[in-house]
């Protein structure tokens, strides 16, 4: 508790960006006192409204557009803040080992250009581009370049959150690190501890890196490098998604999944005759279930080629595999759930946002 300005409030306590609910717009109507946007507000909270709703939620329109779009709304600034949802903290993977007295995170500025317009008009040439931005990451941006808009020090409340996806010390198990963009930084972590143990006790390291184009975001670039140099880092695969150019040139991918199915047989007999550790870092809409998919079908494929394969993990052949598909003796459904057991014994370890 404590007495704070408005500013205060708005700065550190409330989502000024975040798209506002149905919810929000019916309590928004009420304080209307022009007719048609009251109406208006009301038609994007109806059933018969939601495709204009749909339009409007892809522009992502935040508060103060709502305000200037029906002017006529004037909710009091109690009722404002009653309504603007409270500013979430933001989870960062940090960057370092544990033990270095220093904590560094990455991560990639939210901005984006799109095109909008009026929901309500069918002109066709009333569509304009506008530019968004994210609310913590510009921010972040700025602090890292020396500024902040008080002139000073910027105060930062950072909080430890214990989790399971850390490196085991000295482990003899290889491992796989599958991190596209900026879910690489905790394997640039797991790199730094391993640079600090004995060679010789621990496992082979694979990372699978993707980024848009190595001109423009391949993170830790020299770092990474570095490691492989010194074998700390036995192999990187890297994927360029946004660079023809730079995969002919590099013998590339376009993304980390696909970089796997290429190298199939070697990630799965990781897995299955080395007990690799597996672990995921990086967007869970996109990414998170495409490599979960490639490493059922990784799963699948080698189990079709090594026989053995499937009691190594633990899967009963089904009873008309041989008869009905001899080339696939464990189904898709029997590899997701290897990958389900494996991740509850912590062999298969997932840091993944939205």
């Amino acid at each position: 508790a404590g007495n704070y300005t408005l500013r205060e409030i708005l700065t550190w306590a409330t989502d000024l960006v975040a798209t506002p609910k149905k919810q929000t717009l019916r309590a928004l109507a009420e304080c209307c006192t022009a007719a048609t946007d009251r109406e208006r507000l009301l038609f994007l909270t109806s059933r018969q409204g939601a495709s204009v709703f749909d339009e409007l939620r892809r522009q992502a329109p935040n508060a103060v557009d709502l305000l200037h779009a029906f002017e006529s709304c004037k909710p009091s600034v109690a009722r404002l803040l009653e309504l603007l949802p409270p500013l979430a903290p933001r989870a960062y993977s940090v960057c370092n080992a544990p033990g270095s007295g220093l904590w560094r995170i990455a991560f990639n500025v939210v901005e984006y250009a799109l095109e909008a317009a009026d929901p309500f008009s069918a002109a066709e040439d009333a569509r304009v581009s506008i530019e968004r931005r994210g609310l913590c990451t510009p921010w972040l941006e700025m602090l890292a370049r020396g500024f902040s808009s008080a002139g000073a020090a910027a105060r930062i409340l950072v909080a430890r959150r214990p989790g399971h996806f850390h490196l085991p010390p000295a482990t003899s198990q290889p491992i796989i690190m599958v991190g596209p963009g900026t879910g690489v930084a905790p394997f640039v972590g797991f790199l730094q501890q391993r640079a600090k143990e004995d060679a010789a006790t621990i496992g082979s390291s694979w990372l699978f890196f993707g980024c848009r184009s190595p001109s423009r975001d391949h993170l830790f670039r020299a770092e990474l490098d570095e490691h492989l140099a010194s074998g700390v880092l036995t192999r990187l695969s890297l994927c360029f998604s946004r660079d023809a150019a730079a995969r002919d040139a590099m013998d590339a991918d376009v993304y980390v999944q696909d970089a796997m199915l290429r190298h199939w047989e070697s990630v799965a007999e990781m897995i299955v005759e080395q007990d690799a550790l597996v672990f995921v870092c990086g967007d869970a809409k996109g990414m998170g279930r495409d490599v979960n998919d490639a490493l059922a079908d990784i799963l699948c494929r080698y189990a079709a080629k090594h026989p053995g394969a499937m009691a190594k993990l633990g899967v009963e052949p089904t009873a008309n595999a041989t008869d009905s598909d001899p080339l696939q003796p464990m189904t898709k459904v029997q590899a997701l759930q290897v990958l389900m057991r494996l991740s509850a014994e912590k062999r298969y370890m997932r840091d993944l946002w939205a």
